[in-house]
């Protein structure tokens, strides 16, 4: 436990700056002949049955923390001439940032949260109750999607789950409030975590802490050079540059919402959590 607290403290607070890496991948997959896409696009042609590339690379970026960051991606990707997918929590949905993805041709999506916002503020600890209330919780939902719109100056058309550790807790994941009816009624295309999308992944990485960086028993790296057909990435700011400001800040928020939610009784549900 001593030496997991201490991975995270030099992650969030010393880790050097490693854009040079990133790079680094997005070059070597193309020189190994992968086709770097957004989600939007793979999807789309998975629905058609017109993908026409052996080797494809889908880079996700969830931006929990640092939207700044998402800048210094983009500036690789552009030199690179490649397009990848963001997603952006209402609290990471900086309308400067969101706008330049768009301007770049990347995807910009909604990286929501609302079952946990919905747990974490009424303090309830069944998931029964977050089912009996699956209207109220998509009520919010849409409201967030529209304010996310609303800063990215544009509409948006996916969305994928973020993780908290209230998901845990109730064994209940964002992503359970989103059905075909509601991606019809908010025009969306797809949700990330939809099984006909992950099934057909040879392998999906996600990064970590240091000083492993990457989760799993393959880095990016190697399953590019082993040329696994589909490959997806998945990627956080937070493992890619030391920011003292948005770590400490979501660690502080993490810390004070986990003792709430732990040691006071939870609250009867309004219309308006």
């Amino acid at each position: 436990m001593i030496k997991s607290l201490l991975y995270r403290i030099v992650s969030d607070y010393f880790i050097p700056n490693r854009i040079g890496h990133y790079e680094e991948l997005l070059k070597t997959a193309l020189a190994e002949g992968y086709s770097i896409m957004p989600h939007r696009d793979f999807v789309a042609a998975l629905r058609s049955g017109s993908i026409q590339h052996n080797r494809i690379l889908l880079v996700r970026h969830d931006i929990d923390t640092d939207p700044n960051y998402c800048l210094q991606w983009l500036s690789v990707e552009q030199r690179l001439g490649v397009r990848t997918s963001y997603f952006f929590r209402l609290i990471t949905a900086k309308p400067s940032v969101m706008k330049a993805v768009l301007k770049s041709g990347s995807e910009c999506g909604y990286h929501y949260e609302e079952i946990a916002d919905f747990a974490k503020f009424y303090r309830i600890k069944d998931r029964h109750v977050i089912e009996s209330n699956l209207g109220l919780v998509q009520e919010n939902f849409i409201k967030n999607l529209r304010q996310v719109e609303s800063f990215a100056g544009a509409p948006i058309a996916s969305v994928v789950s973020h993780g908290d550790f209230v998901n845990r807790k109730i064994q209940m994941a964002n992503h359970c409030l989103v059905t075909d009816t509601l991606l019809k009624q908010c025009s969306l295309e797809y949700e990330g975590y939809e099984s006909y999308i992950t099934d057909g992944y040879s392998v999906n990485i996600s990064d970590h802490v240091y000083p492993t960086y990457f989760r799993g028993d393959i880095s990016p790296m190697e399953a590019i050079q082993k040329h696994l057909p589909l490959i997806h990435l998945l990627v956080h700011p937070r493992h890619w540059r030391s920011n003292w400001y948005w770590n400490t800040r979501e660690n502080l928020t993490r810390l004070w919402e986990g003792a709430v939610y732990r040691f006071l009784p939870a609250k009867s549900i309004s219309r308006k959590p």
